[in-house]
């Protein structure tokens, strides 16, 4: 949940706007909505009409294929889940005084998916909602098919509203209403399973659990559920005051009496801002230690009422919206107090100077004399001085019979059949409240007499002692006449003394080498047992099991009932790794909620991270804190990888528009591929990183990619390179891996057709722990820049060349490539290259010499040509012209050698020069001179 701050003078503005709407249920004002395909790059929604300062508006923007969403200026992102391709976020904002009329949100769409990016979203605005405190609770769930389900919440003392938000991945779907909701907003993109559709629903809520909501679809696919409770600001005071008592008391002391500002109707949770409330009495002389008396939940106070007899409590609070309660602990009228001048009373602490103290919190299991809080009860029978009016002993060195109890004030607080054992001079076991058993007593020269007691279960109880006082004449003997008396305790709690939390078939990793336990965002079990005090387990006495962050904890099986009682959603530590992103547990069943008289629950759970979780926490028991333990629990794994292109990869042809056979080619865009860790949800898992990263190696395979099938005689071969091993310090649970190297088809044949070079890449992303991306293998085909992909099976040719020998000779030389049964001209080689120094010459003239140079290099539409220097006048015979185009001393051509010669050896053409003998013309036959 956000923290929301505004400016002073805004924060000024809303309270004001708050106090004067004091008293009113939350209301929907209004709503706004909008849907569209291929939105660009922002996407703007209406403010709802009416909406006024101080209103609380919901945003929720559903998408399909977009990179990213930035939140609009003015709100506050509360949630974003995503299921596969489905992202749901939602925002919160609190209008102001100039509220502007629309709001954008920046899109990031995906490059990947022209034409295919949808979004649709809807704002819902509401009065009465507490603007400094707007959402008492939120939730989500994920998944796929056609029932989608927002979890159960917690909802306030004060009530609110439950808002539900639905999404799947379906823009021609139905999304019901669930039962007992009201539709508030219904949106549908279109574009069949390339869209999405969104229903918000709502519902006025007490407090307690919500339950979860159920939206149905006529179409199986991805959907994401959220549940919100908007916090009702119409809570200004308490439901009401609630006094507890023992509804007895002795005329020589005050008797204690327990004021509560109660939240709710059965009050189960204390109203926290501070109430005054003033106190009075029936009857006229009652004496209050403090009058009026400021409640901030709870807070004791003492009465005195010197004459004696039954008097009753009142208590009146404005801020309280009801009348006033009284719960009496022996089971008396409700308000009434009856005040003797002789009787007993229940001391709860025996030892500390007062005559009648509370009992002090106690541990399920634990004598009350032992280890925390330790002390020793006392019945103490005393009567009020007739002179001084204090209390004085009634009763000395006597054994006498008294009747204990154990009472449940409030049912709901405590179980009917506990077992409590009291100990004093004989041992009875209390099984049933409100049932007594004799216990015989020792009263001592003080006119006390020690006991102890010992509750098996928890809850919140208190103790009555019921004794008949035997009367004594004037000369200390006893008349036969008894004064029947008794006293009830404090309402005092009996805790747990942990709750210990498991998880079935948890390996309880120490590190991120240990045994994974689940992946992220999956469904897993736990179980909540609540403890029993025994030796051993508190060995310092300072209430707390001494095996509480402990990473091999065990269960130690001894357990104590509970009444019922709601732990809501106990909160995780992540142990592992340090420092990491904690994103707490999803409690897909709800609040764990232990039933009456039971002393375990389970909850279904998940945990969208990678590490390791442990609880340390604790819970709140009857008003006091109880710890929630475990062991470590996992190690927590990703549940998948995403993997994908971040760039369009292409090679570069060798020679300008395509490339020859046998001829290295390399990257113009080398690929790079990003591999990212989520969870079930498809949020990235930011842990996996470091130490926790274990994927450190892919294997990729590269092939021919063309449409067909590579002919005989040609090879494909990869020399090709990646980053490896993949390394992940800081990445976050997301890394990108280079590619490089070069590439080659091979010809070792006879001449082909031109082929399509594409090169097809494929591997498996899989970690040592066994996490996989789902389509495994990635598989992704690399054509060539600009659609070049043409592989050209070519040769070097020459021709011979005739001339005088007074002027220069060109020799012709050129490319050729194979294509429909022939070699042809190839007029888009303009790369090959060959310097005059790689032309060999073989010159047989009569006289003189001649040298070679190339007249293009490189090649001018697959020309290049050879010419030669005239030799001079009379300097006849031939030049045998030979260009080098070998690997090792040449021109470095291979592809461009042939088998001239057909006895299998490879190697560039050759051509003759002739020079000072007439070549003839090539259309002529035959020709002679005539006579």
């Amino acid at each position: 949940m956000k923290t929301l701050v505004y400016p002073r003078l805004l924060l000024s503005l809303i309270l004001l706007f708050w106090m004067a709407n004091a008293g009113a249920t939350i209301t929907l004002v209004g709503t706004s909505g909008d849907s569209t395909g291929n939105p660009g790059t922002g996407f703007t929604l209406s403010r709802p009409g009416g909406t006024a300062s101080g209103d609380v508006l919901l945003a929720q923007l559903t998408t399909r294929r977009m990179n990213n969403v930035s939140t609009a200026s003015g709100w506050t992102l509360l949630q974003h889940n995503i299921s596969g391709e489905l992202e749901m976020r939602t925002f919160l904002r609190v209008a102001q005084e100039s509220e502007p009329t629309q709001y954008t949100w920046g899109l990031t769409p995906d490059p990947g998916a022209p034409g295919l990016v949808r979004i649709a979203g809807a704002i819902a605005s509401y009065r009465g909602v507490d603007p400094l405190s707007p959402i008492g609770g939120q939730g989500h769930q994920s998944g796929s098919g056609n029932t989608v389900t927002a979890p159960s919440l917690t909802v306030g003392p004060a009530g609110g509203q439950l808002v539900t938000l639905f999404a799947n991945a379906n823009g021609g779907a139905t999304l019901t209403t669930p039962g007992g909701m009201t539709s508030v907003s219904f949106q549908q993109i279109g574009a069949g399973p390339n869209g999405a559709t969104i229903r918000v629903t709502h519902e006025p809520r007490e407090s307690g659990p919500t339950g979860s909501r159920v939206s149905t679809s006529g179409t199986s696919t991805n959907w994401v559920a959220q549940s919100f409770v908007l916090n009702s600001g119409a809570a200004m005071g308490p439901h009401h005051i609630r006094l507890l008592h023992s509804g007895q008391g002795l005329t020589c002391t005050s008797v204690p009496v327990t004021v509560q500002a109660c939240a709710d109707a059965d009050c189960s949770a204390l109203f926290t801002d501070p109430v005054d409330v003033s106190l009075a009495t029936s009857l006229s002389g009652g004496t209050w230690s403090q009058n009026p008396v400021p409640v901030t939940g709870e807070t004791t106070v003492h009465l005195r009422y010197l004459a004696g007899g039954a008097i009753t409590l009142l208590a009146s609070a404005p801020a309280a919206t009801n009348e006033t309660q009284c719960v009496n602990t022996s089971g008396g009228p409700p308000c009434q107090i009856t005040f003797a001048d002789v009787g007993v009373l229940l001391d709860g602490d025996g030892d500390d100077g007062i005559t009648k103290s509370d009992v002090p919190e106690q541990i399920a299991g634990k004598p009350s004399n032992t280890g925390y809080n330790a002390a020793v009860q006392r019945v103490r029978v005393v009567r009020t001085d007739d002179e001084t009016g204090a209390c004085v002993a009634g009763l000395q060195n006597a054994e006498l019979t008294a009747q204990f109890s154990y009472l449940v004030p409030v049912a709901t607080d405590g179980l009917a059949d506990n077992t409590l054992i009291i100990q004093a001079a004989t041992t009875a076991t209390l099984t049933s409240s409100g049932a007594p058993e004799s216990v015989n007593l020792m009263f001592g020269s003080d006119g006390s007499a020690p006991f102890s007691f010992q509750s098996m279960d928890a809850g919140r109880y208190a103790l009555r002692v019921d004794l008949d006082i035997p009367v004594f004449d004037e000369s200390n003997n006893p008349t036969g006449d008894v004064i029947p008396s008794y006293d009830t305790s404090n309402m005092f709690v009996v805790r747990p003394l942990a709750v210990y939390v498991g998880a079935v078939d948890n390996p309880a990793a120490a590190d991120h080498e240990g045994d994974p336990f689940k992946k992220a965002g999956e469904v897993f079990d736990l179980t909540f047992k609540s403890l029993r005090w025994q030796p051993g387990l508190d060995g310092n006495g300072d209430g707390r099991w001494d095996g509480c962050g402990s990473v091999m904890l065990s269960d130690p099986g001894v357990y104590a009932w509970v009444p019922a009682w709601n732990i809501g959603q106990p909160a995780v530590d992540l142990t592992l790794p340090t420092g990491g992103i904690n994103p707490g547990l999803t409690y897909s069943s709800g609040d764990a909620v232990f039933a009456q008289g039971t002393s375990e629950t389970a909850a279904e759970v998940s945990f969208g991270e990678v590490g390791i979780i442990r609880f340390e926490t604790s819970v709140a028991f009857q008003g006091v804190g109880v710890d929630v333990c475990s062991s470590n629990i996992g190690r927590f794994t990703p549940d998948h990888f995403h993997v994908a292109l971040v760039n369009q990869p292409s090679f570069q042809p060798a020679c300008g528009t395509f490339t020859y056979l046998s001829q290295p080619f390399t990257y113009a865009t080398a690929p790079q591929v990003r591999i990212t860790a989520r969870n079930r949800d498809g949020a990235i898992t930011q842990n996996y990183d470091g130490p926790w990263w274990r994927l450190s190696h892919i294997s990729p395979d590269y092939s021919h990619g063309g449409p067909d099938s590579l002919p005989d005689g040609v090879v494909f071969v990869e020399m090709a390179t990646h980053d490896d091993p993949i390394q992940c310090n800081g990445c976050q649970g997301e890394v990108t891996v280079g590619f490089g190297g070069e590439f080659t088809y091979d010809r070792n044949g006879d001449p082909v057709d031109p082929i399509n070079g594409a090169v097809r890449v494929e591997f498996e992303v899989v970690d040592a722990d066994g996490v996989a991306f789902p389509g495994n293998p990635f598989v992704f085909t690399i054509g060539f820049e600009g659609g070049n992909d043409e592989q050209r099976w070519g040769r070097l040719e020459m021709q011979n060349a005739h001339g005088p020998e007074l002027l220069p000779l060109t020799v012709p030389m050129y490319t050729t490539y194979f294509r429909d049964g022939a070699f042809r001209l190839n007029t888009e080689d303009n790369c090959t290259a060959i310097d005059a120094s790689d032309i060999a010459l073989d010159i047989q003239l009569s006289g003189g010499t001649t040298s070679a140079s190339v007249v293009n290099t490189p090649a001018s539409g697959g020309r290049l040509d050879v010419r030669l220097n005239a030799p001079g006048a009379g300097n006849t015979g031939y030049v045998d012209v030979t260009p080098d185009i070998s690997v090792s001393n040449g021109a470095d051509l291979p592809w461009l050698t042939f088998d001239w010669d057909g006895d299998g050896t490879l190697r560039g053409p050759e051509a003759r020069a002739t020079f000072g003998v007439y070549g003839g013309n090539e259309r002529h036959i035959y020709i002679r001179e005539l006579p």
